[in-house]
């Protein structure tokens, strides 16, 4: 059998605490960039922050003419911006009539390198490059960006299975779970994948209609026969997902650092307390509990604009998928953790001013003795 469709690689980055949409769109608009429908000013806002099923803004690049594997590609580039500052990298490559293998093969662009312009550059770097690119044109709407070369970052590849040839029913095609494993976990020997492996990767289905199936997994999904505005929500709602991974894993690294800093100020509490409050974590901590508030709320309500629907569906196993329970966890244990070391640094340095003030009153009673 021979399938046609598209391989959407995606890269979500986060770009820093906040995205000014306005002003990115304004800042695209000076650069002759069109927005997609110019419609995002107008999006009813159906879920709280962290949880809404839409870009907040989107837009093309112009396509570039690429070789990957001794074969030209066009690839389309398409960008998508969300208000808590993470920025998405879709790159787009169509295939027709291929097998099952050269159609791995294919997915597994994003580990190659590709020829652009007669330089040969690994897929990520420009991936990456991409990102700053989009970066540099709307720098003034990113809030608190983060300082680093290399952001961090969720992968997702993205397998759109439009035609089949001879065409097939997709209940029948459903049935072939050793096939769509083998394109889920990427892999030339897929046909040697035990059954605990396929029941794994091929767990995640979701189907709108008879005629239609998305197949999730933690780094991959593949969609059968889904309507053109169906897949683009699908794929905003599963970026979604990603979003709120990479937001919790830069709050995790960040909690453990500070906590990891607490715990010093504990052993030494009486030398930390002569210093003011004012150097210490504390302001960063509370500003960022507020934006941890807002995300472990948004992974609550993560379906309200669908409850029990569709999308919700999707949304709930790309979670599950990727682990997002278990990140949420960690994160609230982290804020439980600091929350007892602030406890403790206000009790030692509570305790260390009352004696402090207690000698001195001693020491002003003893002169005021020796003075009269």
């Amino acid at each position: 059998m021979r399938y046609s469709g598209k391989i959407i690689v995606a890269r979500t980055y986060d770009a820093g605490l906040s995205i000014e949409i306005q002003k990115a769109a304004s800042a695209l608009r000076r650069k002759g960039i069109k927005i997609a429908g110019e419609t995002y000013m107008s999006k009813k806002r159906l879920a709280p922050k962290y949880a809404k099923p839409f870009f907040d803004l989107e837009f093309s690049l112009p396509a570039r003419r690429v070789k990957f594997d001794n074969s030209v590609i066009y690839l389309r580039i398409r960008v998508g911006l969300r208000e808590e500052g993470a920025i998405t990298i879709m790159l787009t490559a169509p295939f027709e009539n291929k097998s099952v293998d050269d159609l791995i093969k294919l997915s597994l662009i994003d580990e190659g390198a590709l020829a652009v312009a007669g330089k040969t550059i690994p897929f990520e770097d420009y991936a990456l490059s991409l990102y700053k690119s989009v970066c540099s044109i709307i720098r003034r709407s990113i809030q608190q960006q983060e300082q680093t070369d290399k952001p961090l970052t969720e992968s997702y590849t993205y397998i759109v299975i439009n035609k089949t040839s001879p065409k097939c029913p997709v209940e029948q095609l459903l049935e072939r779970k050793r096939l769509f494993a083998g394109l889920l976990r990427p892999w030339g020997g897929w046909r040697e994948l035990s059954d605990a492996e396929i029941i794994d990767s091929t767990s995640g289905v979701v189907r709108y209609t008879k005629n239609d199936a998305v197949i999730i997994d933690w780094a991959r999904a593949v969609l059968v026969g889904v309507a053109q505005d169906v897949e683009k929500s699908v794929i905003t709602t599963i970026d979604m997902a990603n979003t709120q991974r990479v937001k919790l894993r830069l709050y995790d690294a960040m909690l453990s650092a500070y906590k990891t800093e607490l715990k010093s100020r504990k052993h030494f509490g009486l030398l930390q307390s002569l210093l003011p409050p004012s150097i210490s974590p504390l302001p960063k901590i509370t500003i960022m509990k507020s934006e941890i508030s807002d995300l472990l709320r948004g992974l609550r309500l993560s379906s309200v604009w669908a409850e029990e629907s569709y999308l919700g569906r999707v949304h709930s196993i790309a979670s599950q998928k990727l682990g997002l329970q278990k990140l949420m966890y960690e994160v609230n244990e982290n804020i439980r953790s600091i929350a007892d070391d602030l406890s403790t640094i206000v009790q030692l340095r509570t305790t260390y001013w009352i004696e402090v003030l207690f000698i001195l009153i001693v020491i002003i009673w003893m002169i005021a003795e020796l003075l009269r």
